[in-house]
């Protein structure tokens, strides 16, 4: 900077009526799905905006802490101490219909010649995990990206619930085989005649993605 001014020292000005304004964040998208939420009966918990890792990890990660009561003993490699802390104290309130809500983006690390995006490999990993944990509660795992398309598909994302597996099971999908071939797109498409994949169509903007974990008691 130094030298910068002392070369072009009659260029240089300072530009006191620059300002910049946010209008839009994923802050503001999950504020925005929490009112959607408690209009439909919910007890929303935006819980962070900063979800990061592998997408199949980091869905293991929150249905094991959303299945059963966490312990200090348990590790996470995605989920941050402040993320576990705020899920712990959502799970203690009193209410019988609460859902969490998590923002961010989290990454896929391609392991087959499949199709899909961050968010169904999501759901599709949560299914995996709800059908291997036990839970008291009825949970719905529902991802989607805020602009429509997630990866180079068609879907905005998927919903998953703790009947997921049977239902995969009953329709002679193999679950962990299209995980392991990154083909969620296909999985969902498949699913229940398509009804757990999410096509909001493009929204004109991108402010990352939104996970919803329902929880009723």
């Amino acid at each position: 900077q130094e030298l910068l001014h002392s070369r072009h020292s009659s260029l240089v000005t300072c530009q006191n009526d620059i300002y910049n304004l946010i209008i839009a964040s994923n802050k503001v998208a999950l504020e925005t799905a929490a009112s959607v939420v408690e209009s439909e009966g919910y007890k929303p918990f935006i819980i962070s905006d900063t979800l990061a890792g592998e997408a199949r990890e980091v869905a293991r990660e929150l249905v094991d802490t959303v299945s059963t009561t966490p312990s200090e003993s348990m590790q996470y490699k995605h989920l941050t101490p402040d993320i576990v802390s705020r899920i712990r104290s959502a799970l203690s309130s009193d209410e019988s219909r609460k859902c969490l809500i998590l923002g961010g983006e989290t990454t896929v690390t391609l392991l087959g010649d499949g199709l899909g995006g961050r968010c169904q490999e999501m759901a599709l990993a949560a299914a995996i995990r709800l059908e291997e944990v036990e839970a008291d509660h009825n949970i719905t795992f529902l991802v989607t990206s805020t602009d429509g398309q997630d990866g180079p598909t068609d879907a905005s994302g998927a919903m998953v619930t703790t009947d997921t597996g049977d239902q995969a099971a009953q329709q002679g999908l193999d679950l962990r085989a299209y995980l392991e071939s990154s083909d969620s797109y296909h999985f969902f498409r498949s699913l229940n005649g398509g009804d757990n994949q999410l096509r909001s169509g493009l929204t004109g903007t991108n402010l990352m993605d939104i996970v919803f974990i329902f929880i009723e008691t």
